[in-house]
């Protein structure tokens, strides 16, 4: 009986080394500096909602500090009381980019008034256009009129039947 559970042990032994191995092969280690932003994992789960749809991620974090090889010291605004987590728990923050002529308060000078840009727009609809149903903006997926089945025929109206039963 001793032997087996020698046995057992050995081999657990060396499954628990060639899941480190391969653990170490695919892990990227993650280092974060002072006044870096971060998210923090949050395992909270709401009830009633998909976890699909739910927040993984809470943030942005402040790294204050790093505590030791694997945690760091967060904390979520200059007045909140820091704490220190694992480094797996933190992901790093990318700010939104904002794309060009996008509508911010730092690019808000200079904005045209909406007079100059109807004086500009090429592809504007005019107000007869607009009065007759013409926008100049007519698609093909819009709807045609008629039945999904693809027969032609208008909608809410039966097929009319042929004499030979078709």
């Amino acid at each position: 009986m001793r032997a087996a559970y020698r046995s057992v042990g050995e081999n657990l032994g060396k499954a628990a080394e060639r899941q480190k191995r391969y653990y170490d092969l695919r892990v990227k280690p993650a280092s974060f500096r002072s006044n870096d932003q971060v998210w923090l994992w949050s395992a909270r789960r709401r009830q009633g909602i998909s976890p699909k749809w739910q927040r993984r991620y809470i943030g942005p974090y402040t790294v204050v500090e790093q505590v030791g090889p694997v945690d760091y010291r967060i904390r979520r605004s200059a007045k909140s009381k820091a704490f220190i987590v694992h480094v797996d728990k933190l992901r790093p923050y990318l700010s939104p980019a904002i794309p060009e002529g996008r509508m911010t308060p730092s690019n808000a000078q200079g904005v045209p008034s909406a007079d100059e840009v109807a004086s500009t727009d090429d592809d504007a609809t005019t107000e007869l256009e607009f009065a007759e149903g013409h926008t100049g903006h007519e698609d093909y997926r819009h709807d045609t009129g008629t039945d999904k089945g693809g027969t032609g025929q208008p909608q809410g109206q039966p097929r009319s039947v042929g004499t030979d039963g078709v």
